[in-house]
């Protein structure tokens, strides 16, 4: 079972993921995934089995810390295992989240608070923003998922 639930920045970032179409998915046996990082340089795989609420991604999260990781979240927003609502994931499109998080020096919740303040300058409503990731969170929290398989290495590159 994955250990901890995601750090909020990582739904940020499947939302972002979605607005900016970096997602190959296919369905079959089980949903496949190519989930492409927001350089484009490197993709994540995902494998989804829906019938046994188990998944297998190899983004650093996932692999190094034992969270769901952002492309994995992405995957479960566009199957509908999670709630997605597209006019929030239209917030973050084209927001550069690795530029911004690389000059907080990885720190998760100054990037947070960064990318709230560019939603509140586009007049989005903050408010109703995080009930939605709340939302999301419960539902990761209510149907906690299982590997799917042995753990593979995260990519390298950018």
């Amino acid at each position: 079972m994955l250990r901890t639930l995601p750090p909020i920045i990582k739904i940020y970032e499947a939302l972002g993921a979605i607005a900016d179409q970096r997602i190959e998915l296919t369905q079959g046996l089980f949903v496949e995934a190519k989930v492409y990082s927001s350089s484009r340089e490197k993709y994540y795989t995902v494998t989804y089995d829906q019938g046994n609420n188990a998944i297998m991604l190899n983004d650093n999260g996932s692999y190094w810390k034992g969270y769901l990781g952002y492309p994995g979240i992405a995957v479960l927003l566009l199957t509908g295992m999670l709630p997605l609502q597209k006019g929030y994931s239209e917030i973050l499109k084209d927001i550069p989240r690795k530029e911004i998080n690389t000059k907080n020096n990885n720190d998760f919740e100054k990037t947070q608070q960064q990318i709230d303040t560019m939603i509140i300058e586009k007049w989005w409503d903050r408010e109703a923003f995080h009930k939605y990731i709340q939302n999301i969170i419960d539902e990761i929290t209510k149907k906690p998922l299982s590997y799917l398989g042995k753990k593979t290495l995260p990519p390298k590159g950018n």
